[in-house]
């Protein structure tokens, strides 16, 4: 399992916003939960996100009371519990799948506005007498981004009477306990002739604040890249002739990703191999066409000098769903499974000085190296080096451009793991 203990931001209000500073905003109801500003664990370059931008929407799950044990009855002392203590009993009725709007002038937004608890005073603002040592509250946030189309979230806990059955209320169970969010890619591609669009992939992030108090102020989430990002560069450190025409990834990817954090650290779950979850076809990571076949030829061949494409060629990384525990970007290939192996397949022309340019584009397909594994939130770049008159590919990672915390790749299987302090 890989680990990923987010952090996470606050709520806002009526239409409330989201201050750059701790402390500052617009001015809100009283008492009323805001969100600042959501940050990012590690600048991001490229086409991947630096900021969720202004009319952008992220989803926020927030929790507080638990039910008593065996009933669907408010514990109202429950408050000031930890997280690990009543996450089982705990429904999401601070905030349940909130929507919640970066504005062009700074600020979020979002409808129903919350308020902390008070001694006397629900969430809504209204009368509860029950509400004592509001004070000493605490509240746990999970968000996710983006609000749209990437996630289906579940709360699948369900709280249960003393014979162990669920109980349920309008004869439905009363879910309870943290969020499962199940990611999807957009691609639906079912042979490698599909040509698939990297540019549709979302880059999903997660975020989550754990037993944050009303005096801790506005809560702000640092959001963590879910995904893989693999871009590729040629480097020709030969003194031949080099002309590249198309750069491809193509096979059968993963296309789902549970994240469960219903138990103490949250995990992200081995993707399935299912044929409804993944999909097949091509990314075209770089097509010279006719008229812009891309020229890597050393000028001075008496002067020996790498040169190279733009790293990452055309300038974006793919962004995919990695495996764990030494898995790939897609399920093992097989003739039973009829999947297609991954492989970054190269168009080019490779000659000597004073020879005739070849009439035709010469074609190679590589795969990955079987013990290089890939991991979540990591940005790799696939290598493709022509050295004398041989041609390599490695894959490294992206001069140690990891989006988020976690230890250096050292080829310990257990740095397949990501944890977040």
């Amino acid at each position: 399992m890989r680990k990923i203990i987010p952090v996470m931001i606050v709520t806002l209000v009526a239409l409330a916003s989201c201050s750059e500073e701790p402390g500052g905003g617009l001015a809100q109801p009283d008492g009323a939960i805001v969100f600042g500003t959501p940050a990012m664990s590690v600048e991001t370059r490229s086409t991947f996100k630096d900021a969720i931008e202004a009319s952008e929407s992220f989803g926020v799950i927030g929790y507080c009371l638990a039910y008593t044990v065996g009933t669907t009855t408010v514990n109202y002392n429950s408050g000031a519990g930890n997280w690990l203590t009543k996450r089982e009993y705990c429904p999401p009725s601070v905030f349940n799948r909130q929507r919640v709007t970066v504005e062009s002038d700074g600020p979020c937004s979002y409808e129903n506005i919350k308020y902390w608890y008070a001694n006397g005073k629900g969430l809504d603002g209204e009368d509860v007498a029950s509400v004592t040592n509001a004070d000493n509250y605490r509240y746990t946030f999970f968000a996710y981004y983006p609000y749209d189309g990437a996630y289906e979230v579940e709360i699948p806990g369900t709280m249960k009477n003393e014979k162990g059955d669920d109980i349920l209320v309008g004869g439905s169970p009363v879910n309870v306990g943290a969020p499962r969010l199940t990611f999807t890619m957009p691609q639906t591609g079912t042979s490698l002739a599909a040509v698939l669009d990297h540019s549709a992939t979302p880059d999903a992030m997660l975020a989550a604040l754990y037993d944050r108090r009303k005096s801790e102020g506005n809560l702000q989430f640092t959001f963590r890249h879910v995904l893989t990002g693999l871009g590729f560069v040629v480097n020709n450190y030969s003194t031949r002739h080099l002309l590249v025409n198309k750069v491809e990834l193509r096979g059968t990817f993963y296309k789902r990703l549970i994240i469960d954090a219903t138990t103490s650290t949250v995990t992200y779950e081995s993707p399935s191999a299912s044929p409804g979850d993944v999909y097949t076809g091509t990314y075209v990571v770089y097509d010279g066409g006719a008229g812009e076949v891309l020229d890597l030829t050393n000028d001075d061949p008496e002067n020996v000098s790498v040169v190279s494409s733009q790293n990452p060629i055309g300038g974006e990384h793919v962004m995919l769903i990695s495996g764990v525990q030494n898995q790939s970007l897609g399920p093992v290939a097989n003739d039973e499974n009829g999947y297609e192996p991954l492989e970054v397949v190269i168009h080019y022309k490779f000659w000597d000085n004073g020879d005739a340019e070849p009439s035709d584009w010469t074609v190679k397909a590589f795969t990955r190296p079987a013990t290089f594994t890939f991991r979540s939130g990591t940005r790799y770049v696939a290598r493709l080096d022509f050295v004398g008159d041989a041609f390599t590919i490695d894959f490294i990672q992206a001069n140690g451009d990891i989006w988020q915390d976690g230890e250096a790749d050292d080829g310990d299987e257990t740095n397949d793991d990501v944890v977040f302090e």
